[in-house]
């Protein structure tokens, strides 16, 4: 049976306690509608990494983007401040850049229109007289910007709370962002709503030992703890230290243990040895999306190391990426109606789906 909308939301009790709590029915992982309404209630009201603070370290370097519609262009001033704008011109919503001769200034592609690196209207080539210009004064809007660690977020609220990743980077010291260098990016295109991959994410660990049984060989399991934040939730687990578990290199790779930070809505940081790599859930329609995964390495190793465990990580993606395709088919099949949660492990997953309920009625309310 087709659910409306708002039948959809209210199916999903954010008050119960765990214990007794169902899951989101399955409409929230298919519908289109549904998916609308997360553009401007979720994803327009939240932090997400875009770049990394290496590309754009000198005065004039840039970065032009495009998230869910929403155009946007960072760019390093001449004080060497970081500067981003929703990339929309205000006299027909060309795309802007640094002029390539003078990169004081952003030339808009189409008209040819300029602006400092300030936002302020600077010069309208052979526009003639505009009296409109007068009254408007009309200027490149800026959007928020903020650095951590090695990254670079955005977002296109303009009363977002700060970002927490600095909380935690306070509280965990496996979290430390030293040395680290960038090595490579991978991206999955899945067959799966966005929300399905991160579900699997804040599951608490419960899947590991049945889906990924090589990593789970070199984890304690039994460590496995979550901790919820007002945004975000961290997922810990130590290395296991058991004499069965003798293969060198997976010891090297994990350390001591793992930090698996989750930041509302869809962006993931793993820390594990001198390991850090960075999952950005990127929804591309609502039934897709892709996963950008950044990875990190402190230090120095052998390229053939570093490719062999690069490899370890790509298995463990390729089973996340089968068992989410799976259940975004059971999500659409009509049988699914309501799951249940693992009140042990899956209190990051409910935390989740309470966030994105309650942004969800703020939006509908404002309608």
């Amino acid at each position: 049976m087709k659910h409306t909308l708002k039948e959809d939301i209210d199916a999903f009790d954010p008050h119960r306690k765990i214990e007794i709590a169902r899951t989101p029915p399955g409409g929230w992982y298919f519908s289109q509608e549904l998916f609308e309404l997360e553009k401007k209630a979720v994803f327009n009201n939240s932090w997400q990494i875009v770049a990394r603070v290496s590309e754009l370290e000198n005065p004039g370097d840039f970065l032009a983007g495009n998230f869910l519609s929403n155009p946007y262009l960072l760019v390093r001033d001449e004080a060497g401040v970081l500067r981003g704008y929703h990339n929309v011109c205000p006299h027909h919503g060309g795309w802007l850049a640094p002029d390539s001769l003078d990169c004081s200034q952003l030339v808009c592609s189409y008209h040819g229109w300029r602006f400092s690196l300030e936002g302020e209207l600077l010069k309208t080539p052979s526009a003639g007289a505009i009296a409109a210009l007068r009254d408007s004064k009309p200027s490149l809007k800026p959007i928020k910007v903020c650095t951590w660690g090695p990254f670079i977020l955005i977002s296109f609220s303009t009363s977002i709370p700060p970002f927490e990743g600095i909380e935690h980077e306070a509280e965990y010291d496996e979290l430390s962002f030293a040395s680290l260098r960038y090595l490579k990016s991978q991206r999955y295109k899945i067959s799966c709503n966005w929300k399905v991959f991160v579900d699997n994410y804040l599951d608490g660990g419960y899947h590991v030992s049945v889906l990924h049984p090589q990593l789970a060989k070199h984890l304690d399991l039994g460590s496995y703890q979550s901790r919820l934040f007002s945004n975000s939730a961290v997922q810990s687990c130590l290395a296991s230290s058991s004499q069965e578990t003798k293969d060198h290199r997976a010891r090297e790779r994990l350390g001591k243990g793992t930090y698996y930070g989750w930041f509302y809505p869809n962006t993931m940081i793993n820390r594990y040895g001198k390991w850090l790599d960075l999952n950005r859930v990127i929804p591309t329609g609502a039934k897709s999306c892709e996963v950008i995964f950044d990875y990190f390495y402190e230090g120095d190793a052998r390229d053939e190391e570093l490719e062999a465990e690069l490899n370890d990580s790509d298995q463990v993606q390729q089973e996340d990426v089968l068992i989410s395709e799976r259940v975004q088919v059971s999500m659409e099949s009509g049988i699914f109606e309501q799951g249940y949660y693992a009140p042990n492990f899956e209190a990051p997953m409910f935390h989740f789906h309470k966030l994105l309920h309650q942004d969800y009625i703020k939006e509908m309310d404002l309608r």
